[in-house]
């Protein structure tokens, strides 16, 4: 988790353990660590902006998980294709 971005999937961010595990990270290597992802379901521009902050989370909102699959199939198609673009759901 310090050297490569992370996709949480499946995962309560809001674990406060898991949490407090971040916020370290954060904090002793002063921000330093890659940007992680988080698909998370229904969310608000507050949580993101939040989830930033304070974790280095990056929100990748969806509505229906039927949403993810489609998801995850465009990344993998990605990732095939050596691109670097940022996926989003649409």
């Amino acid at each position: 988790m310090m050297t490569k971005s992370v996709l949480f999937i499946g995962y309560s961010i809001n674990d406060p353990d898991f949490r407090l595990l971040l916020d370290r990270q954060l904090t002793n290597f002063s921000g330093s660590v890659p940007v992680r992802y988080a698909l998370l379901k229904r969310t608000n521009e507050i949580e993101h902006e939040f989830m930033m902050k304070s974790a280095n989370i990056r929100v990748i909102p969806y509505d229906d998980h039927e949403e993810i699959v489609h998801f995850l199939q465009k990344l993998s198609d990605e990732l095939t294709a050596g691109s670097d673009s940022l996926l989003s759901l649409e």
